[in-house]
Order: structure tokens, then C-alpha cells, then sequence
């Protein structure tokens, strides 16, 4: 029990340490994501002693219960994904990120990736539910999906995965869904195993964006129409405790779509976006800027038919 509280204590005085430069240095004056980044400097943090029970102890929770606000569990997680989420909006607001120099399709397969033909194979199927409530059409989306065959990676159980990204896309709604997403030098390495090969084009942000760019064959009024990027049956550990706890901190549970919405002027709304699997879109955004003056205004957090956590990041115009 001395070990526990040592370990939570120490937990606790690091998510202070991360929060407490931003909560001092916000911006008190330019306009954010739609609204005043003064409402920023002061982020309302609950300190319920309420407790949630996570929805599934299996995904994401370790059979633990997780108390409300920002010091639960693990407050690396939850604490650092508020701090980076405020940080890519504003370098959405602001314009500060450098620009990728990933920008056609044709750089993908010069450096080494291979299509594979696995359509048959569809995250699309698990959103039908979704698909259904929104309107979409399964037959508009089409699908990128590539390997890397010299970037593979060791698991724990000592099995070979090659780096991979399957991406869908939908210019009549302005929608991609991420299937997969194993990044060259995804962790899964195991001491003394294979580094990953370092690739030219890497980043599932770069990945994203040329995926779109191909889809709307390069015509830049097409590009700016983008208004979703769905993450689909998330596997990703720290994604998955950032979700619950932005929605043990709210009251809600995972369902279906439209799930609980978030706004990004919110903190947990901040906390989803700064996520893995948010920051990917961010990146996507602030390093591609000809998609336009885009910003992420909200987060809806849900499950897919088989009860899989998904999570929609829908696309603002920035004022």
C-alpha cells in the first residue's frame, strides 16, 4: 500500500508539473478555435469525488475505477493529452507548425510502400450503425491501404508486423476513416529486436493528407471540403484512457453514434484532441495548410457495432 500511494503521489506532482506552465502562459487576447483563448487561462478542472467505473475493464482500465477530473488515472496520460491538445490549437489558430513536405501520393510508393488489395476486409462494415444515422453511403468511399514490407516490427510474443496504413475516403460527405495505422516505429518492439527501417514518408498525418489529396485528384476547392477524420476500432491503450476519462468526467458512457460530443474549448474536448490518435489530425492540419484555415471544433466519442471505441474529429473554418 506505501508503494501505491508513493506511485500516485508521484503521478500526481507530474501532472501538475505539465499543467501548470500552460495554465500560467495562455494567450489572453487572439481568437482560438472560434472563441476567446482568454476562456483558456483558467481551465475549470473537476475535483468530484465521484468515482466512474469504466465501461469495460478489459480495454482500457485495468479493473480500476477511475475518480473525476484531471488527477485520475494515469494522470500522464489525461494530464499530458490537455496540454498538447491546447497546444496544436494554437498552432491551428496561429499558423506556427512548419509545413510538411509530404504533399502527392507519388512520394508513398518511391519510398517502398505497397498497395494490397484487402477492400474486402472493411472497417466500414463495423460502422454501419454510424453510416446509417449520418447518412453516408458505403459505396462513395474508396480505400488506400498499403505495407511496408522492410519496416516490420516485433511484438511481445516475438510475431512480425509490418508497418501499414488503410485509409478510406469520401469527398461527397468530406470524410476519411483511419482502419489501420501501424506507424514505422510503432512501440512494439521487444529489447533486442529489429529497429523499424526509417522511411521518407512515415507519419500517419502525412499518410492522411496525401490519401485526400489523391482522392480529390488534386483539386485544392475539393481539398478544403474535408470536414472528418474517423478513427475507427481504436486499439491504441493511451487513446482509450484518455476517451474514458473525458467521459467519467462528463457522466457519460460509451454508445453509439453520435456518442458524447465534446467541444475542443473544453478540456476533455482539449484532452481527445491532444490523444494519439488526435494528434495525428492535428499534424495532419497544421503541416498541410492547403487544406485551408481549418481548426478541430468538436469530438464526438463513440463504439461501432461490435462495441470498439471509435472517435470523429469534425472540422472548423477558422475566422
Amino acid at each position: 500500500m506505501d508503494v501505491y500511494k508513493k506511485v500516485l503521489s508521484m503521478q500526481i506532482v507530474f501532472g501538475l508539473f505539465l499543467l501548470f506552465p500552460v495554465l500560467l502562459d495562455l494567450p489572453k487576447s487572439q481568437e482560438l478555435n472560434g472563441f476567446k483563448a482568454n476562456s483558456l487561462t483558467k481551465p475549470e478542472v473537476q475535483t468530484s469525488s465521484q468515482r466512474c467505473t469504466p465501461a469495460s475493464s478489459s480495454e482500457a482500465s485495468r479493473n480500476l475505477t477511475f475518480p473525476i477530473g484531471i488527477l485520475s488515472g494515469p494522470v500522464s496520460d489525461y494530464g499530458s493529452a490537455f496540454v498538447r491538445g491546447w497546444s496544436i490549437l494554437e498552432q491551428l489558430a496561429f499558423g506556427e507548425a512548419p509545413q510538411s513536405p509530404f504533399i502527392d501520393f507519388a512520394q508513398v510508393t518511391a519510398g517502398g510502400w505497397e498497395e494490397v488489395d484487402d477492400s474486402h476486409d472493411s472497417a466500414l462494415v463495423e460502422m454501419t450503425d454510424m453510416l446509417r444515422k449520418i447518412g453516408w453511403k458505403e459505396r462513395d468511399f474508396l480505400v488506400w491501404s498499403y505495407i511496408h514490407r522492410q519496416s516490420w516490427l516485433i511484438d511481445p510474443y516475438e510475431q512480425p508486423y509490418i508497418a501499414r496504413y488503410k485509409v478510406w475516403a469520401n469527398t461527397r460527405v468530406g470524410a476519411l476513416v483511419i482502419e489501420t495505422a501501424f506507424s514505422p516505429g510503432t512501440p512494439l518492439t521487444i529489447p533486442g529486436g529489429p529497429l523499424p527501417q526509417q522511411l521518407p514518408v512515415r507519419r500517419l498525418s502525412d499518410f492522411s493528407f496525401m490519401v485526400w489529396e489523391a482522392a480529390c485528384q488534386g483539386d485544392q476547392g475539393r481539398m478544403k471540403g474535408l470536414q472528418w477524420v474517423i478513427h475507427d476500432h481504436i486499439t491504441e491503450l493511451v487513446t482509450q484512457r484518455v476517451a474514458q476519462e473525458a467521459l467519467c468526467a462528463t457522466n457519460q458512457r460509451k454508445k453509439s453514434w453520435p456518442g458524447a460530443t465534446f467541444k475542443t474549448s473544453d478540456q476533455p474536448g482539449m484532452a481527445l484532441l491532444g490523444s494519439p490518435n488526435g494528434w495525428s489530425v492535428g499534424f495532419m492540419l497544421s503541416q498541410h495548410r492547403t487544406l485551408g484555415p481549418m481548426t478541430i471544433d468538436r469530438v464526438n466519442v463513440f463504439m461501432n457495432n461490435r462495441g470498439q471505441w471509435d472517435i470523429a474529429f469534425h472540422m472548423g473554418v477558422l475566422e
